[in-house]
């Protein structure tokens, strides 16, 4: 029988014995002229009402391991979202809020769904969705061989831009990877441009958003990886920019670096280029300069609103990367980087 196991948190909400709610007292039988106050203690907490898991909760009434899950593995064709080079994921039938995560190494021919369960890891201090884990779904093969899937809350978008080399070419042969398209390729550089072209015409109002959702998740612990311009998802019904992939990690919000995933600008050389063998017309070239200038003063806009600043001195070399890039020198019209500091600066760099 499948079994959820909740997973013990610090940060749990805790009720004391001391905070049960006093006896009502009776006024019946007492003389008018007689008085019976009663006070709770000024250092009484509140009670807080635990939050509830609802993807376990839903698991375990629908049965979920055991009805659903062995179809969805072993008929991947129907049900699979995405593949990158070390996981794949899965959309789960009857519940879109969230979805299913596993490694590519596992085959699931050999479970015995009879010995699993779901391990609630839900983030309780994480108020937002960031495509953060809530669930571990812990299988065991018939010999005994323990395997995880993890269960994460859906986000709705597109991923933006492409993905950086490193995911792309092997890091010992420096071959590409099986199946995968070149860093280079057509295909991916219209994608680059497509990206550029829909978040230029966003409003200020969605840039404000993602911000405030960067500063919510470091709040709580998480770091926005943005290295990967893919980490970040563009709802065009919804005109919101959404995130993925977080780590967990106690560090002030790089606005710097969220600038640089946005505007994918360590792909602007290749797209610019003539790599292999098919070059960029000079005015598809000028219509990402014109766009990543766009999306920059937007950005920037947005964190005056927000009241927040690049890190200044601080910064990342990827955000060096980005000021020392062809598109910001057409914004300051200078090939000079300190301008575009300190035209930063002048907009809110700390």
């Amino acid at each position: 029988m499948v079994s959820i196991s909740p997973i013990n948190f610090t940060n749990v909400f805790r009720i004391s014995q001391n905070n049960q709610p006093q006896q009502r007292i009776s006024m019946a039988g007492i003389p008018n002229d007689e008085f019976v106050r009663s006070t709770t203690p000024i250092d009484a907490a509140p009670i807080q009402e635990e939050v509830v898991n609802e993807f376990t909760s839903w698991a375990d009434k629908t049965e979920f391991v055991l009805k659903e899950l062995p179809s969805i593995l072993m008929n991947p064709e129907a049900h699979v979202m995405g593949t990158g080079f070390s996981h794949t994921t899965y959309e789960i039938p009857n519940n879109k809020d969230y979805i299913l995560r596993t490694p590519n190494c596992f085959t699931y021919s050999d479970v015995d769904y009879e010995k699993s369960k779901i391990n609630d890891i839900m983030d309780r201090n994480l108020k937002i969705n960031v495509g953060q884990p809530v669930a571990e779904i812990e299988l065991r093969t018939h010999k005994n061989i323990p395997m995880f899937i993890e269960v994460l809350r859906k986000q709705e978008g597109e991923s933006i831009g492409v993905p950086p080399a490193s995911t792309i070419y092997d890091e010992e042969t420096g071959k590409i990877r099986p199946g995968v398209l070149p860093y280079e390729a057509p295909e991916r550089k219209a994608k680059y441009a497509e990206s550029l072209v829909k978040l230029a015409v966003l409003p200020v109002e969605s840039y404000e958003k993602l911000i405030s959702y960067i500063k919510e998740a470091a709040d709580a612990g998480y770091i926005f990886d943005h290295l990967n311009s893919n980490n970040l998802l563009l709802d065009e019904k919804n005109k919101s920019i959404n995130i993925i992939d977080m780590d967990k990690g106690k560090m002030k919000p790089d606005f710097g670096n969220v600038l640089y995933a946005l505007t994918n600008i360590n792909y602007f050389k290749t797209y610019a280029g003539s790599n292999g063998g098919q070059e960029t017309n000079q005015d598809d070239i000028e219509a990402a300069i014109d766009n990543t200038i766009a999306i920059t003063h937007k950005f920037i806009l947005a964190m005056q609103k927000q009241k927040v600043k690049f890190n200044g001195p601080n910064s990342s070399m990827e955000f060096h990367n980005l000021l020392h890039s062809y598109p910001m020198a057409c914004m300051v019209k200078d090939f000079d980087a300190s301008k575009v500091y300190k035209l930063f600066e002048t907009n809110g760099v700390g």
